[in-house]
C-alpha cells in the first residue's frame, strides 16, 4: 500500500513538472523539424543539438523545478530520447511530427520522466 502512495505521489510531482517544462520545450521541439535526420538518429548528436540546450532553457525556465525530481538531468533526457522514438518520424530527408503530436506529448514525456536516470 505504501509503495502504491508513493508511486502516485511520485507520477503527480512528474505531472506538475511536464506542466511547467512543455512550454519551455516548444521552440526546441519545432527547431527539430530543421535539423538533419543524422543529427536526429544520432544520440551524441542529438543530445548536443537537442537535449543539452533544451535542458539549459528549461532550468532557466522554471525556477528550481529541476530539484523537485531526483536525477532530474538524466530523467530529461530520457524523455527527449523518448520523444524522438514516439513522436517523430526520420526518414533519409527530413524530420517530421507524428499526427496528435501535441495531445501525445504530454504522455511520452511522463513515461521518460518515470524511468530512472
Amino acid at each position: 500500500m505504501l509503495g502504491k502512495l508513493k508511486e502516485k505521489a511520485g507520477d503527480k510531482m512528474i505531472g506538475k513538472v511536464v506542466e511547467q517544462v512543455a512550454p519551455s520545450l516548444q521552440p526546441h521541439l519545432e527547431k527539430l523539424q530543421q535539423l538533419d535526420p543524422q543529427q536526429v538518429k544520432d544520440d551524441g548528436l542529438y543530445r548536443e543539438k537537442v537535449i543539452d540546450p533544451a535542458l539549459t532553457a528549461v532550468k532557466v525556465a522554471s525556477s528550481g523545478v529541476a530539484g523537485l525530481i531526483p536525477g532530474f538531468d538524466g530523467r530529461f533526457a530520457n524523455a527527449l530520447i523518448r520523444v524522438r522514438d514516439e513522436l517523430l518520424v526520420v526518414d533519409q530527408d527530413k524530420v517530421a511530427l507524428v499526427e496528435d503530436f501535441a495531445g501525445r506529448l504530454p504522455n511520452v514525456l511522463m513515461d521518460g520522466f518515470r524511468q530512472p536516470a
